[in-house]
């Protein structure tokens, strides 16, 4: 395929899923709409990014206030175009990446059309989100971060940076990467790549982290909110709806777990009282201690935690308790046929004793293992950030099972 195939092929998906789902830029997603108020609040003078659960990542709700700006009524249009704009030129990315590492025209086309056809994304492209732009940004990245590997290009790893700062200004997660690219780096010996990266990623941060220094006496590099996701899986308002359905199973899911006491000011918590009242500094101090007490006070309940998140990691696809089996179904196959053959194939690529860029997958992984054991399962975070590499490494084992197939099937034309 030729990648301004690729490009319309994956643009054509999107529109005819918005189209034919007929759902709108929020109802899909709670979350649209604290971006949409943020950024009217960032319109109207104030980029205070404080939503009481956390500080939120910078990029997207500025992004947003941009396009009202400048379209005003026609800015939902606007941003959901750009959004399949960017998702279909990652999918060109993911053909780059592919071609970059396995050197087959074929197997890069397939790499791209698993990512494009793969269903857990499809919706997050027409909501008002951060996940579409932070993958896209993301996959690009990956793209130079590969090539500067490869090649010893201190400029791939420039450009690469840059953009990853980009993604980690969309969504922090991904934080934890960085540690990890710096030591795959360093296995190779690239020392000036580590202090492109690490200065990159520091520069980037400099004019929100100042910010937020100034105004909540905390200096981020993206967003703030490690206790509230901690808290989140460590308490005993969401430890049942974890670990059973949580309330009646809706068109899609159940309801799923009520977030609402870390963004709710009025909320008392016992002992504590109306924390979220605090300063984000004292917020994210006191739900730190508090889920710690938690763990301390039901070790039990922790371990059946943390075995309930290691079988979510190592199960793809959505969680069984709280979807429709229909859609649970859909998703655990379309999962199992990436993640199978994805991990294969990594198996017989990396290396730990030599330089090797397939640990950059083993980054990501670890990146997801992170989310899903320390905090609490959180499938689009896996989904963002994973899973479009499995398709990349999934692609080999469908090459060569085309390819048998052909074999197989011009005899039996020929008969």
């Amino acid at each position: 395929m030729k990648t301004y195939q690729i490009f319309l092929v994956c643009l054509i998906s999107r529109i005819l899923f918005k189209v034919l789902s007929g759902y709108d830029n929020f109802e899909l997603f709670p979350d649209s709409y604290r971006y949409d108020n943020l950024s009217d609040k960032i319109l109207a003078g104030e980029g205070n990014m404080d939503i009481i659960a956390y500080l939120c990542a910078p990029l997207y709700p500025y992004l947003l206030s941009l396009i009202k700006l400048i379209t005003v009524n026609h800015w939902e249009t606007i941003a959901i175009s750009i959004q399949f704009v960017l998702v279909s030129l990652s999918s060109v990315y993911i053909y780059k990446i592919a071609l970059l590492l396995f050197h087959s025209i074929s197997k890069a086309s397939i790499a791209a059309l698993l990512y494009i056809f793969y269903p857990l994304t499809l919706w997050y492209n027409f909501t008002i989100g951060q996940e579409t732009l932070f993958q896209s940004l993301f996959i690009i990245s990956l793209f130079y971060f590969f090539r500067s590997l490869k090649e010893k290009s201190i400029a791939d790893t420039m450009i690469g940076s840059v953009i990853f700062s980009l993604a980690l200004l969309t969504k922090s997660h991904i934080t934890i990467f960085i540690p990890l690219l710096a030591m795959t780096y360093a296995i190779y010996k690239q020392w000036y790549s580590i202090l492109v990266l690490l200065t990159t990623v520091l520069l980037s941060s400099l004019p929100h982290g100042l910010k937020n220094l100034q105004q909540h006496g905390i200096y981020t590099l993206s967003s703030q909110g490690n206790a509230s996701l901690f808290i989140l899986g460590h308490n005993d308002q969401t430890y049942p709806c974890l670990m059973s359905r949580a309330g009646d199973m809706g068109e899609f899911s159940a309801q799923g777990c009520d977030p609402s006491f870390v963004f709710d000011t009025s909320y008392v918590y016992p002992i504590y009282g109306k924390v979220n009242l605090l300063s984000a500094k004292e917020r994210n101090k006191l739900r730190m201690k508090m889920a710690l007490s938690w763990i301390k006070e039901n070790p039990s309940k922790f371990i059946k935690l943390k075995l309930y998140g290691l079988q979510r990691f190592i199960l793809p696809g959505l969680d069984h308790k709280q979807y429709k089996t229909s859609y649970w179904l859909l998703s655990f196959i379309a999962g199992l046929l990436i993640y199978l053959p994805g991990y294969h194939n990594l198996a017989k690529l990396v290396s730990f004793r030599r330089a090797n860029p397939h640990l950059i997958l083993c980054s990501l992984i670890l990146v997801s293992a992170a989310i899903f054991l320390v905090f609490f399962p959180i499938n689009r975070f896996r989904v963002i950030t994973m899973e479009p590499m499995l398709c990349v490494y999934a692609a080999p084992f469908y090459a060569s099972l085309i390819s048998r197939l052909s074999r197989f099937l011009i005899p039996l034309r020929e008969k």
